[in-house]
């Protein structure tokens, strides 16, 4: 099957009937002969990409999502989870993620096989060792105007796929939920500088965080998230350009989440009105359409990063959302961190880290949540409005398991500190339970001084008594203070 008319052809076997291997899904970039297929300029099906994406879809053995049942017809731009450019019909995004995340199964059966170095430029066969087999005919320049790519939740294994070198114009991949191993390869900033989007989360991939992927200058979501990487975070985060400006937007042609990015291709003939992002933020898995313009995030939790938190953090001023939970990272929280005005969501829960929290992040007017549970920070918690407002339902979740923290929410106080808001409860408790005493000592005494009154007022007999006592009692008080003066006034004269 041809794939394009360009010289330097690559010809690869591909089985029909094994289970996936560790690069196979790529033959999906392969099928792409973008570079060298005439152009349409009216957004239809450009007939070369069509054959190719035909041949992608004959080397699949199974397809239990059925994500590929909506591929015939002549017009390939309609095709589920394909989509061309609007005026020059190259496909651009081909989009077969699997949002079936409770099933046991892959989503696709890829044929098996290592596949050849897409930068050769002469023919070259490759045999696979099953007896059935299929040649493919594809271009050498394949996936040059591909943009987006996404393939999570697909059960693929294997490296970082290398043929991704050829996606120089390559803006958003994501390969999330997958069985991918390896190191990160140090020349995704070279080879794919216009990333936007990075999103590796829940594989497993280990090694280090290479130091080059902070030359992705463009990225503006990073989610290595779930994986096994060890060692520092990169010190150059300040590298990242595109998250050191605040509300700067992608291009919304540039945004497979918006209908700009399709043109006039609509996405109701795609089948694909809820296509969005999703990004684990606030604690939550949202998923993001249009707003995803605007979306900053870098997500490196749950590994086994160690060291301090960069400060050069603090210059990414555009950032929405910093989860680095679940790792072993140490030191204190970066002094500067009030800087993230646009700072969202911020989680450092489940770490090591230790020193007092930064009073900066009461300023952060944007922040509506965080998490520095389960650290080993000490002093008094910072006051704030902001942080008032944060998960009032029950505030000190936020700072539970760091003993030496004291100050509200907590209910440890600080030296000096005045009773918290619980002793003052049980104070005015206390005082309203004085109070009811004495209240009660009183009305019993009127009440009691008023029945003698009575009963003094209407019954003679009582009355008789009464003063009749009253006398006995002054006469006798009355001599007993004569006797005592006059035995004061001789013991005076003797003397």
């Amino acid at each position: 099957m041809r794939a394009g008319d360009a010289q330097g052809e690559t010809y690869m076997a591909m089985a029909t009937a094994t289970p996936p291997s560790s690069t196979s899904y790529l033959l999906i970039i392969l099928a792409l002969a973008s570079a060298v297929a005439p152009a349409s300029g009216n957004g239809s099906c450009i007939p070369a990409e069509r054959a190719a994406l035909l041949a992608f879809k004959a080397a699949i053995t199974s397809d239990p999502a059925n994500l590929l049942g909506s591929w015939h017809g002549h017009d390939c731009c309609q095709w589920g989870g394909v989509r061309c450019h609007s005026r020059t019909g190259h496909v651009v995004k081909l989009d077969l993620h699997n949002e079936f995340v409770q099933q046991d199964y892959a989503s696709f059966w890829f044929p098996a096989g290592q596949f050849p170095d897409c930068g050769r430029k002469e023919p070259r066969r490759w045999h696979n060792t099953s007896n059935n087999t299929s040649r493919v005919r594809i271009t050498s320049h394949f996936g040059l105007e591909l943009r987006t790519l996404l393939l999570s939740n697909n059960s693929l294994s294997g490296g970082f796929p290398s043929l991704l070198r050829r996606c120089r114009n390559l803006l958003f991949l994501d390969l999330a939920q997958n069985k991918l191993s390896g190191d990160l390869p140090a020349w995704i900033s070279d080879r794919m500088a216009a990333l936007i989007m990075l999103r590796l989360r829940s594989n497993n991939f280990s090694g280090h965080v290479p130091i080059e992927i902070t030359g992705l200058l463009a990225l503006r979501i990073l989610d290595l998230a779930n994986n096994s990487f060890y060692g520092d975070i990169p010190r150059s985060l300040v590298n990242f350009k595109a998250l050191t400006a605040i509300n700067e937007a992608v291009d919304p042609e540039n945004n497979p989440f918006t209908e700009e990015y399709i043109g006039a291709t609509s996405y109701d003939n795609m089948g694909l009105t809820g296509d969005s992002l999703s990004v684990v933020i606030k604690g939550q898995v949202l998923a993001y359409r249009e707003n995803s313009v605007y979306l900053m995030s870098i997500d490196l939790s749950c590994n086994s990063l160690t060291g301090q938190i960069p400060e050069d953090i603090s210059s990414l001023v555009g950032l929405i959302n910093l989860n680095l939970s679940s790792n072993f990272l140490s030191g204190n929280i970066p002094y500067k961190i009030g800087n993230l005005q646009a700072l969202e969501s911020l989680d450092l829960s489940k770490n090591q880290l230790s020193g007092e929290i930064p009073l900066g992040l009461s300023n952060l007017t944007s922040l509506s949540y965080m998490n520095l549970s389960y650290n080993g920070l000490s002093g008094r918690i910072p006051l704030g409005r902001q942080l008032d407002t944060l998960k009032t339902d029950d505030p000190a979740s936020m700072y539970i398991g760091n003993p030496s923290l004291c100050g509200r929410p907590l209910p440890k106080q600080c030296l000096g500190d005045e009773p918290t808001q619980g002793d003052s409860v049980r104070w005015d408790k206390d005082g309203q339970s004085q109070m009811d005493i004495l209240f009660s000592l009183i009305v019993g005494f009127v009440v009691g001084l008023w029945m003698v009154f009575c009963g003094l007022l209407f019954m003679k007999k009582w009355r008789y008594t009464y003063f009749r006592l009253l006398d006995k009692l002054s006469d006798k008080v009355y001599v007993i203070s004569v006797v005592t003066w006059h035995k004061r006034s001789r013991n005076i004269g003797e003397n």
